[in-house]
């Protein structure tokens, strides 16, 4: 894979840096997207590594889903964008402001999920590590979403 970010993955990142600047973000929603790909990236070099001479001499990288790469796919990537990304950032720019405060930390965990699964996907992450990432952030991204749901539900 190329190691160069996609423009996609530049705006993302850049949204997720910004983000914090615009809208409050739980001290700890920002230490969890700063420490949990940090640990991940630490112990696939540390822990991980060590099996770089066995994967050497094995088959070459399959992706985590194997038909990860027909229309259906495209169609779900799509959908989750919409969904996971441009409803929040709608919600965040032009909705009710404790809505808006209360849907920003899911939105910042989504974007820092984004970049993070980008980054592992690129380069020589082993695939517990990568499967790790989207697990992870989506169970701590519970309580962010709870938190909008009753900010919203509150004001209706």
């Amino acid at each position: 894979p190329s190691l160069s970010p996609s423009p996609a993955v530049l705006l993302f990142s850049a949204l997720a840096l910004a983000l914090p600047f615009f809208r409050p973000i739980p001290a700890a929603d920002l230490a969890f997207a700063a420490l949990f790909p940090a640990y991940l990236a630490a112990a696939n070099r540390l822990r991980f590594a060590a099996n770089a001479p066995v994967r050497a001499n094995t088959a070459p990288r399959v992706p985590l889903l194997r038909e990860g790469r027909g229309p259906w796919f495209g169609r779900y990537v799509l959908f989750f964008g919409v969904v996971g990304i441009v409803v929040p950032a709608v919600v965040v720019g032009a909705g009710p402001g404790h809505v808006a405060a209360a849907a920003a930390p899911h939105l910042f965990l989504t974007l820092c999920q984004v970049v993070t699964e980008a980054v592992s996907n690129q380069g020589e992450w082993y695939a517990a590590l990568r499967l790790a990432v989207p697990m992870g952030f989506n169970a701590y991204r519970l309580g962010a979403l709870w938190s909008w749901v009753v900010a919203a539900w509150g004001s209706a």
